[in-house]
C-alpha cells in the first residue's frame, strides 16, 4: 500500500524555522498578527519583506535544513516496518 503525506508541518517544522529565519534577515522580530495561511497578513512582514525572505531561504538552501518532528519519524518507521511505501510532498 502507497501513503502520501504532506511534508511542510507535518514531518518538517517550516513555520517555525521560517519565523526564526525571517527575524535573522529582517533584523527584528516578528509579531502574529492572524492565523492567515498569507506569511504578509500572518505576520508583521511586507510584501517586499516577505520576497526578500523567500529568495534569500531558497539560496541559502533554508529546506534543506528544516528541522523534523521527532514523532513523525516514529510514524513513518512504523508505516515502513509495516511494509508501507511512503511519499513525502510539499
Amino acid at each position: 500500500m502507497i501513503i502520501a503525506t504532506d511534508a511542510d508541518q507535518v514531518i518538517f517544522d517550516f513555520y517555525h524555522h521560517f519565523v526564526a529565519f525571517a527575524e535573522q534577515v529582517l533584523q527584528r522580530p516578528l509579531q502574529l498578527r492572524s492565523n492567515s495561511f498569507n506569511f504578509t497578513e500572518r505576520l508583521d512582514m511586507s510584501p517586499v519583506e516577505f520576497f526578500k525572505v523567500a529568495v534569500m531561504f531558497k539560496t541559502t538552501r533554508q529546506w534543506a535544513q528544516l528541522p523534523v518532528f521527532e514523532s513523525s519519524i516514529t510514524a513513518l518507521n512504523w508505516l515502513l516496518d509495516l511494509g508501507y511505501r511512503v511519499f513525502l510532498r510539499t
